[in-house]
């Protein structure tokens, strides 16, 4: 059962008479036939002390990325702790060079030379709660 809200598309499973929600899709991201999304993960190091480097452009740095989010590719995302030298970020539904040429180029992280180096690597995702992916041994 798929029904729209707000601009978005909500899948719902009826099972054993109980409508659960299996996904939530954007309006970009409602179009699509993958049923199994492409993830990537995208991994900073940050030059040393980047804490106290970070606090004139932190809030541009979550402008960015927020626009992802709200468009549902950034997923997931956080700095390391303890030490404070890199953060992850997941990406859902987009290709390696978008998030480069997208994200990544654009981050002020990056321009501003807070991150010494980064990698984005494929990720392949078996379990997945929010949307009821399990393409593990059963």
């Amino acid at each position: 059962i798929n029904a729209e809200y707000g601009g978005a598309t909500m899948m719902f499973s009826l099972t054993k008479g109980l409508l659960r929600r299996k996904s939530v899709l954007s309006k970009s991201q409602k179009y699509s036939t993958n049923t199994n999304p492409k993830y990537h993960v995208l991994i900073y190091d940050y030059v040393p002390d980047y804490i106290t480097k970070r606090e004139a452009i932190r809030s541009e740095h979550f402008k960015l990325s927020r626009e992802w989010a709200r468009k549902g590719n950034l997923i997931m995302a956080g700095a390391y702790a303890d030490p404070a030298d890199g953060a992850t970020l997941i990406f859902k539904n987009s290709t390696k060079k978008q998030i480069e040429e997208d994200y990544v180029k654009n981050d002020p992280y990056v321009v501003k030379g807070l991150v010494s180096n980064y990698k984005i690597r494929d990720w392949t995702v078996v379990l997945d709660s929010a949307i009821g992916l399990d393409l593990g041994p059963k």
